[in-house]
């Protein structure tokens, strides 16, 4: 081979080498940032993949939830109507209840009419003296019994304790008040029909006048002195029809009407335990 030949072969093998010496290097550089780039795809592919995966997920749950909360709401929405409606009907059923109960309570009222007549009459008679004369007077007896002839036996009347619960407490003591009152001056009649001896001081009449004076109060001094007069027992008549009156128009109960009632039952409790006590002792059935 000439020297000319060799030297271009020579050439030619340094450029290759030049070349492999740049290309190599530039190669790796390239498949470097290729390989980076692929991977960096990949990896972002993959991130995105689980990201639009995660998001079509919570997209699901989302309206699972939805749909969870729509049914909740509708079962909310059904048991409430259902808790408002057996409100209301128990609240209309509770309403005419009380209605009947201030209905019936009045009758017991007004069936008590013949009774609030004794009661009446009672108060003009001097009891005390009274009971030391019947005894020796088969006339004065006669008198009593005519005066109670037209009056029922206590025993045999309805019994209006079953609305007690459906009345205010005031109108219950009230009613209670007048009952005690009328049918107490009923028994006082019928120890002067009987004409024990000494009726007078087994049966005294205070355990009456205090249950008035308690019911009252403002007419204490009117009390003492004339007893249960019409005009008083008239006066418990419109504060019964007052508070029946509050019930049936939905009036709330206050704190002090209900101090008031509790005041007016304890003296009715105590009026009707001394009358019956009275009465046993004198040897006469009690009239309630």
């Amino acid at each position: 081979m000439s020297q000319a030949a060799l030297r271009q072969e020579m050439d030619w093998l340094g450029l290759i080498a030049l070349a492999i010496s740049l290309l190599v290097p530039l190669a790796l550089f390239l498949g470097k940032n290729w390989i980076k780039a692929w991977i960096e795809r990949g990896v972002a592919h993959s991130f995105d993949q689980k990201i639009e995966n995660l998001r079509s997920e919570l997209r699901r749950q989302e309206e699972s939830f939805k749909s969870d909360l729509r049914t909740k709401e509708g079962e909310i929405t059904t048991l409430r109507d259902r808790v408002l409606g057996g409100r209301a009907n128990r609240q209309a059923l509770l309403d005419k209840r009380r209605m009947d109960a201030v209905e019936r309570l009045w009758a017991s009222f007004v069936a008590l009419g013949p009774f609030k007549l004794i009661a009446e009459q009672m108060s003009v008679v001097d009891f005390d003296e009274a009971a030391k004369q019947t005894p020796h007077s088969p006339d004065l007896r006669k008198l009593f019994e005519v005066l109670g002839s037209n009056t029922p036996n206590p025993a045999t009347m309805a019994d209006a304790k079953n609305e007690q619960p459906f009345v205010s407490p005031l109108a219950w003591a009230y009613f209670s008040s007048y009952q005690a009152t009328v049918v107490g001056a009923f028994a006082r009649l019928k120890i002067l029909q009987s004409g024990i001896r000494d009726s007078g001081k087994l049966l005294k009449k205070t355990f009456a006048l205090d249950l008035l004076k308690t019911s009252l109060p403002e007419h204490t001094e009117y009390i003492e002195k004339h007893g249960a007069t019409k005009s008083l027992l008239e006066e418990l008549e419109k504060r019964l029809l007052a508070e029946l009156t509050k019930i049936l128009e939905g009036a709330d109960i206050d704190a002090a009407s209900v101090a008031r009632s509790a005041e007016i039952m304890t003296a009715v409790e105590k009026a009707t335990s001394e009358r019956d006590k009275q009465l046993t002792d004198a040897g006469v059935k009690p009239a309630q």
